[in-house]
């Protein structure tokens, strides 16, 4: 069941785009669209829980990688890990976010596939998934 009072806010080269109650299927189109170039953050806001941010898409090593992250309204901040990344702590890659180069962790950076997990889940419930695992 799909929450009420969600934004979709898309950033890129120009600026901003503003999508007010968004489909799923607007959402996971925009997703597949962040490629770390014309789109390289996207953020859904659940008014009333936080907003779940994807960020980068930039291909390394031949794949598409995002930074998950979370932000409740109470200003803490929660990011998915990959599991099978979990011991690449002192690795990073280069990402766009907000047409700014970061070095981001590895360890933190996720194929779409999981991030879509992820977005689903708020989507319809508000709430972060457990099917992932995600870190302080």
């Amino acid at each position: 069941m799909k929450m009420n009072n969600i934004q979709l806010h898309i950033y890129n080269e120009t600026g901003s785009t503003l999508i007010e109650n968004p489909s799923w299927d607007q959402v996971k189109k925009v997703m597949k669209q962040v490629d770390g170039i014309n789109i390289d953050l996207i953020g859904l806001k659940v008014v009333g829980k936080g907003e779940l941010t994807l960020m980068g898409g930039n291909e390394i090593k031949g794949r598409r990688l995002y930074a998950v992250q979370y932000s409740p309204e109470n200003n803490s901040i929660h990011l998915v890990v990959e599991n099978m990344r979990v011991n690449n702590i002192d690795e990073y890659e280069y990402i766009s976010c907000q047409q700014t180069g970061i070095d981001f962790p590895q360890r933190l950076l996720v194929p779409l596939n999981t991030a879509i997990i992820a977005f689903e889940e708020f989507y319809n419930s508000g709430n972060l998934t457990d099917k992932l695992k995600w870190v302080d």
